[in-house]
């Protein structure tokens, strides 16, 4: 239910280990989250059993671990309250996307947990939102390339 109030573009799994016993009697419950493309499902470290904090882990997880960027999505993502590490490319180019989502994913997974927690990692149209993006310092002609943007504190 929090998942789908929170309108979830990821899958939200509550395991419920019924009958499993556990060496020290706690409840072997957990939630994760699971996504096509990411091969370790991402679990909910529970620091309390409350509805708010599951809804506050779903909010914060409700972002593709790497996220093609557009209008449609980048004003909700870019406030959520995480720098975004974006890849800046030529869309049409699928070569050029190909690597630069293969680079990220690379990093993201090879990666300490707490490291790539920091961020939320995207694709953005280098040449679509050219004009968008001469105003952090980033050329056409320089794509593909990295860009880390962080909306909430006006950094770049």
């Amino acid at each position: 239910q929090v998942a789908r109030r929170n309108q979830a573009s990821a899958y939200f799994l509550w395991l419920d280990q019924q009958g499993m016993d556990s060496n020290d009697g706690k409840d072997t419950a957990y939630v994760s989250r699971v996504e096509a493309g990411v091969v370790e499902p991402k679990n909910w470290e529970m620091s309390e059993l409350t509805v708010e904090a599951l809804e506050a882990w779903v909010v914060d997880q409700n972002v593709p671990t790497l996220v093609t960027l557009g209008p449609d999505n980048f004003p909700r993502i870019s406030k959520k309250g995480r720098p975004l590490l974006m890849g800046v490319v030529d869309i049409e180019n699928e070569q050029l996307v190909k690597g630069i989502k293969a680079h990220i994913m690379d990093y993201i997974l090879k990666t300490p947990q707490a490291e790539v927690e920091k961020y939320y990692y995207g694709i953005f149209d280098g040449k679509k939102w050219s004009k968008f993006l001469e105003q952090f310092k980033v050329e056409s002609e320089d794509n593909p390339q990295y860009l880390i943007l962080d909306m909430p504190g006006k950094r770049y």
